[in-house]
């Protein structure tokens, strides 16, 4: 008795396939949103060095 989980693969194969691709989807998602907020936060800090120098810019000129 201990092949159950093998016997319930050959007689599902669907199911074992759907939850297979179903995992593969979660990890593609939270990889994606891994880098999604990787490049979010180095946008900030882009935003924030660039308006910085900007604004200091300005000021010197006024």
């Amino acid at each position: 008795m201990t092949n159950t989980g093998r016997a319930r693969q050959r007689s599902m194969p669907g199911v074992v396939d759907d939850c297979n691709k179903l995992r593969m989807t979660n990890l593609k998602v939270s990889i994606m949103l891994g880098w999604a907020l990787t490049f979010l936060v180095i946008a900030l800090i882009a935003a924030l060095l660039g308006f910085g120098v900007i604004a200091g810019g300005v000021r010197k000129r006024v």
